[in-house]
């Protein structure tokens, strides 16, 4: 499910385009050669000793064939020599689906330096199964069925080497200003920059979380050593470090997901709260406020605010509306929402929803932020 929102022109988004069509690359070469295609293997048990139901049956590139065992094994296990070492860092099994699926629990191991060695475990099969695990380089491979409903019938494995996936890593940076950069794959090399200028291999290598305050501009990317090519340019623009903010009037832990710098997580008004609500902050000191930041959760359809007011205060005693307004076709694409407006002090901010997109009482937030001149 990708879940790509529609624009006004009834189009997905260039950037959404772009983005899917580099997995999509991604994708086809991480499976393009399959290490376990016709290579030596043998079963622990095969259905009646029959060459029809033999180990190779697995291996040999045609789902309409499968490996399968006596009526009365349900624990067996299957071993791929590969000849020589071979790194590998995916493995892909899929069950002979027409007949149901069979399989309730099983374990991938590598012999590695002639121990075996455990790689990665799974419950249920289907119709297909991939893995992923730090790259090992290993002799042979063991799959091992450790509990079934019934015989297990095993249609197709393949074992294989992905390259790095090449897609802009996602970068946050959480209430304490704490930047985290997230590829798509964990073994993924990752250089950045903290001052907007373009990152290549010489920059900054990421390691791990990165401690910044107040205004950063944060440019990353994937590079695979490899290959020498690299991801585009993931880039985030962070404004004042929200470590001293706090929320009030709200007796609920869970609020803090508002200002916490991830938008995986959420927070929605509670059921019997009635539109026009209030989420009120104090910043923890006066700022020169030139706009706000508004992201809804993007875990639910309910709570999409669509009109809006934001008020500012200098003593959490007078407010004034700094701006009020709708946020534009958000039904369709609610993504992060940014408005702007004539700079003003203030040290308490206040985003009150009006309305939302399916005319009810629900309001969410993912992420609140501001804009500062």
């Amino acid at each position: 499910m990708l879940n790509f929102p529609v624009d006004r022109r009834g189009l997905i988004h260039e950037t959404d385009e772009k983005a899917v069509l580099a997995l999509a690359k991604a994708v086809k070469e991480a499976f393009a050669v399959n290490l376990a295609e016709k290579k030596k293997v043998n079963a622990s048990n095969v259905r009646g000793n029959a060459k029809a139901f033999g180990a190779g049956m697995a291996v040999d590139g045609n789902k309409n064939t499968y490996w399968a065992t006596d009526d009365a094994i349900t624990d067996a296990s299957l071993t791929i020599n590969f000849g020589k070492p071979t790194t590998f860092n995916r493995f892909l099994v899929q069950e002979y689906i027409r007949l149901g699926q069979r399989v309730k629990a099983f374990k991938v191991e590598g012999l590695v330096n002639g121990s075996w060695k455990e790689l990665a475990n799974g419950t249920t099969i289907g119709y297909k199964r991939i893995l992923l695990f730090p790259a090992v380089t290993a002799t042979q491979l063991r799959f091992t069925i450790t509990g079934a409903k019934s015989c297990p019938l095993i249609s197709n494995i393949g074992v294989y080497n992905a390259p790095p996936v090449l897609v802009a890593p996602q970068i946050i940076r959480d209430q304490s200003g704490t930047v985290y950069i997230r590829p798509a794959d964990k073994e993924s090399v990752i250089y950045y920059t903290l001052d907007g200028s373009q990152p290549t291999k010489e920059a900054k290598r990421y390691k791990g979380p990165v401690q910044t305050d107040g205004k950063v501009n944060v440019k990353a990317i994937v590079y695979d050593p490899i290959s020498k090519k690299s991801s585009a340019v993931a880039g985030e623009k962070f404004d004042i470090s929200r470590k001293d903010w706090k929320i009030s009037g709200i007796n609920d832990d869970k609020v803090n997901r508002v200002i916490d710098g991830d938008p995986a997580t959420a927070w929605y008004q509670e059921r019997d709260t009635k539109l026009p609500a209030d989420i009120d902050i104090d910043m923890g000191k006066m700022e020169n406020i030139a706009g706000f930041k508004y992201l809804p959760g993007q875990d639910r359809t309910e709570g999409i605010i669509t009109h809006y007011q934001f008020w500012v205060s200098e003593d959490n005693k007078d407010w004034k509306i700094a701006d009020e307004g709708e946020f534009s076709n958000i039904k369709n694409n609610p993504l992060l929402q940014v408005k702007e407006f004539k700079p003003v002090k203030a040290r308490y901010i206040r985003l009150r929803a009006l309305h939302n997109t399916q005319q009810n009482n629900a309001a969410g937030y993912a992420e609140l932020d501001v804009i500062t001149h």
